[in-house]
């Protein structure tokens, strides 16, 4: 039998937001992926940016319940929930934000139904009215880039 879970991949802040707060709706993402109910995807390069991000000291003066032995276990949790994918090959150039290819490239190999975000560079591949958007849109129909409230939404309508 096929897996009908549907295949999700987190970016960054979805991460660290997730890190702040074990009640926020970052970290009910990441109790669906823990129920079963999504199948998460990182890749090295993302798993990379969230230890970078979670570790800056202007991050870590914020968030002072992250010590780190929180930090290492929140980053294995993440590995030990998601399907790694190494190497990641390159599919899709972003010239809006480069910094965001690694995302949608994971995306677009694992071919997964949902990019969850805040980022409004990623949201705004769902504009069909951008030039970028539409032509992200035609190639990639299957892909949704929404926030945590939104995938929340989604499976709760399922």
């Amino acid at each position: 039998m096929a897996d009908s879970r549907p295949r999700v991949v987190l970016d960054t802040v979805i991460y660290l937001q997730a890190s702040i707060s074990a009640t926020n709706v970052a970290s009910s993402v990441l109790k669906r992926a823990d129920a079963d109910e999504i199948e998460l995807y990182v890749s090295k390069a993302l798993v990379e940016e969230a230890r970078d991000v979670l570790n800056r000291p202007s991050i870590r003066l914020k968030n002072a319940r992250l010590s780190d032995e929180e930090l290492a276990r929140f980053l294995q949790s993440i590995e030990s929930k998601a399907r790694m994918i190494d190497p990641l090959p390159t599919h899709y150039r972003y010239g809006r934000d480069p910094n965001d290819e690694h995302i949608l490239n994971l995306a677009i190999e694992v071919r997964a139904a949902f990019i969850v975000t805040h980022d409004n560079d990623l949201l705004a591949l769902m504009d069909a009215n951008r030039v970028e958007g539409a032509e992200f849109r035609q190639r990639y129909p299957e892909i949704t880039i929404l926030t945590p409230g939104q995938l929340l939404s989604h499976l709760n309508q399922l």
